[in-house]
Formats: C-alpha cells, sequence, structure tokens
C-alpha cells in the first residue's frame, strides 16, 4: 500500500533538480482552476524568454521554419 511515508523514503535520494521538476508538476496538479491563467503559473524566466521571442518577432528578427529545417538538412 502506498503512502505518503513510503514516498517520503523514497524521495530522499532524488537530485534535489529533479524534486524541483516534481514540486512544479504537483503544483499543476493541485492548482487546476477555471479561472488559473498559465502566465501565472510559469517561471519569470520563462515569461522573459517569451518576451524576447515576442520582440524579435515585432523587431523582424525570424525565419520560416522551411529554412529552420533547410538549416538542419531536412
Amino acid at each position: 500500500m502506498l503512502t505518503l511515508n513510503t514516498i517520503l523514503e523514497e524521495i530522499k535520494d532524488v537530485p534535489v533538480n529533479r524534486l524541483e521538476e516534481l514540486h512544479l508538476f504537483i503544483k499543476t496538479l493541485v492548482s487546476k482552476k477555471e479561472d488559473s491563467d498559465w502566465w501565472d503559473e510559469i517561471s519569470d524566466t520563462e515569461k522573459e524568454l517569451i518576451e524576447e521571442g515576442l520582440k524579435d518577432i515585432e523587431e523582424g528578427r525570424m525565419i520560416s521554419h522551411e529554412d529552420f529545417l533547410k538549416s538542419y538538412g531536412r
């Protein structure tokens, strides 16, 4: 039978970065509200990367999907 104590014992040796991933996953499981906004759920780093991407688009720094695939020989 699976218990909280069993889970806690098993995660003692899990690397910290994997525990952080697990924590984020658990948060998504318990915080699903119908009125929640995914923007509020992502990290500041993810938000910054999205903003950078939008700025690149606005300033014309982009390539087509076809050109991207060609750059990888496809």
